[in-house]
């Protein structure tokens, strides 16, 4: 039977021996990794691109026809230390990533829809048409012959009890067409190099996260490039189509497009979802309350307005949060002129 302090002894050296072990597993498995990618990088740069363009200069310069022995090997010491320090960044990166992953336990992406705008394709359905404007006249037509041939006391309960359009009304709407059409153009005019964008904001992490605080803003190569609205009106007042009368279901019908197509909302933001946000000039901040791992929601109540005559913006944006470590600046690229235009079908 072996004494406590020989057992001990040999308890330790069995430990020291597995560490032994599992250091060299660990060495042999990050080499292998390094090893991998460092053959990739050499391949893929002394193959395709080195190796390439030297057969295609010696196929037209004479000079080097018949070098490829002394060439090649050359050309494999060069590349070596350039795929040597590709295949280590590349290695390095991931470490980076994955420590990043390990000490943040919530991570977020944040996606844009963008839409270019194309006012022309439904403008039409905002001008007063002169079958509107004759209805009008007619209207009146008819109010006078009514007056000329009614009592003034069945002529009053005519027009209290009666559902057409009065005859001042009719007036009212003759009179604001002329003005109501120049600022249906103006309107038109000022939508032109005009995008929606509707930011959407996941959270990529493991962990339920709250008070979450999202900034987006320009970067140098985008400052003054563009400029952002909270909403259309914010932009320009939306063309409200006069109306003859008193019309509830047009009114609202008109809600409805603005609601839809605009997205204008007249209601404030639900409380138990978005805390704040902010629109203003090239910047935009919002703060969400809650978001479970793997969800995401609507970054802003409303879409977003941007005015500009690019092809391409590049953005930034950077997230806050009870369980976020730190501030990490993430590029978000549009490329405008990919923009779905109104009118065009959506792709499945």
């Amino acid at each position: 039977m072996p004494f406590p302090s020989q057992t001990a002894g040999f308890e330790l050296k069995c430990s020291d021996v597995t560490r032994c072990l599992m250091l060299i597993r660990e060495y042999l498995t990050r080499l292998w990794q390094y090893t991998e990618a460092l053959v990739v990088q050499f391949v893929s740069v002394f193959g395709f691109l080195f190796g390439l363009v030297y057969y295609i200069i010696a196929a037209y310069y004479e000079p080097l026809q018949g070098t490829d022995q002394v060439a090649i090997p050359l050309i494999a010491i060069v590349v070596l230390p350039i795929a040597s320090f590709a295949a280590w960044k590349k290695e390095r990166d991931k470490r980076e990533e994955l420590e990043e992953a390990l000490r943040s336990p919530v991570d977020y992406e944040l996606s844009v829809t963008v839409e270019k705008i194309n006012f022309e394709i439904i403008k039409e359905n905002y001008v007063v048409t002169e079958q509107e404007v004759q209805r009008a006249h007619e209207l009146i037509r008819h109010w006078q012959e009514w007056r000329r041939v009614q009592t003034p006391e069945k002529y009053e309960e005519m027009l209290k009890r009666g559902t057409l359009p009065t005859p001042e009304e009719c007036q009212q709407f003759l009179d604001s067409v002329d003005a109501y059409h120049k600022q249906l153009n103006a309107f038109s005019e000022e939508v032109k190099n005009c995008y929606t964008l509707d930011f959407f904001i996941k959270n990529t992490g493991r962990e339920v996260d709250e008070e979450i605080d999202v900034h987006i803003d320009y970067t140098d190569s985008s400052n003054n490039k563009f400029k952002l609205y909270k909403n259309i009106e914010k932009l320009h007042a939306l063309p409200r189509k006069p109306m003859m009368g008193k019309n509830t279901m047009l009114e609202r019908g008109q809600e409805m497009t603005e609601s839809i197509l605009w997205r204008v909302r007249r209601a404030p933001a639900p409380t138990d979802k978005w805390m704040k946000e902010t629109v203003f000039g090239q910047s935009i901040n919002a703060e969400i309350r809650k978001l479970k791992a793997g969800t995401g929601t609507t970054l802003l109540w409303e879409d977003v307005i941007m005015k500009t005559t690019e092809q391409e913006i590049e953005m930034e944006y950077w997230v806050a949060s009870n369980k976020t470590n730190g501030v990490h600046k993430k590029k978000l690229p549009l490329n405008l002129a990919m923009a779905r235009e109104w009118g065009t079908p959506i792709e499945q």
